[in-house]
């Protein structure tokens, strides 16, 4: 199956509102040729109009995956290729000099919808190591597992230097309805919310020691308990994605 976007020059204007630009998933990173001798700048994405305060880019994988490089007033993107093979550019971003990785989505999900890859605390996907001021966005998905049609859950996993307060949250839409659970390196609940984000997201702020922690994301009526486990049934809830973020103050 060939990537999104080989061949293709393509210019994106958001407008007015909150944008997300998309230039990854969970399978393929956009306009990559996959040629090892050239960059690639006869495939690449221009965004016109990027605003920090309200719109993210979307990429596969995690920040150090890329690359950022300022020429003049516009920054472009480069996926981060291995030894000598040149790095390729995935975008352009116009009028901005100054962005960082905080505009951008990552998507650290990597199991195959369903998979269930990083289905239990033991399997819990990487977020990594957050200090103060981090902040990591994750868009993933809860799909039914096959064969079988056995629940989805999504386990993250992440460590805190230092003591801090710690704001967990997801975003759905329609039909997504999440339950958010936090497990700390006992894999005892120390957190669990419901609808605390508003409509049928979920919320978690609390304030934490340093030490690893974990995060369950599950369709509602799912709910956490001690050692990963979880309570109810969510037969024949549909399947949906949802973002989350994870930010320490």
């Amino acid at each position: 199956m060939l990537p999104p976007g080989l061949g293709e020059i393509d210019t994106f204007t958001g407008g007015t509102g909150t944008d997300r630009f998309i230039l990854g998933d969970f399978i393929s990173v956009y306009y990559d040729d996959n040629n090892s001798v050239n960059p690639g700048f006869d495939d690449l994405a221009i965004i016109t109009d990027f605003n920090s305060s309200e719109d993210k880019i979307q990429l596969k994988g995690n920040a150090l995956d890329y690359r950022l490089e300022v020429v003049g007033t516009n920054t472009r993107i480069f996926l981060d290729k291995p030894g000598a093979e040149p790095d390729e550019i995935v975008g352009i971003v116009q009028g901005r000099n100054n962005l960082t990785f905080n505009d951008f989505l990552f998507n650290f999900e990597r199991e195959l919808p369903g998979k269930g890859t990083n289905n239990t605390i033991e399997s819990a996907e990487a977020l990594g190591s957050l200090t103060s001021g981090s902040s990591v966005d994750v868009s993933a998905q809860l799909a039914t597992l096959q064969p079988g049609s056995n629940p989805d859950f999504d386990f993250f996993t992440f460590s805190l230097v230092d003591a801090a307060s710690v704001n967990i949250v997801t975003g759905v839409t329609s039909p997504g309805d999440t339950v958010l659970g936090l497990f700390d390196a006992f894999g005892t609940v120390v957190a669990f919310n419901d609808d605390g984000a508003g409509g049928t997201a979920s919320l978690i702020n609390t304030f934490l020691g340093a030490g690893t922690y974990t995060i369950s994301v599950s369709k509602f009526p799912l709910f956490p308990q001690d050692g990963g486990t979880f309570s109810g049934s969510a037969s024949g809830v549909p399947d949906f994605s949802y973002t989350l973020q994870v930010s320490v103050f």
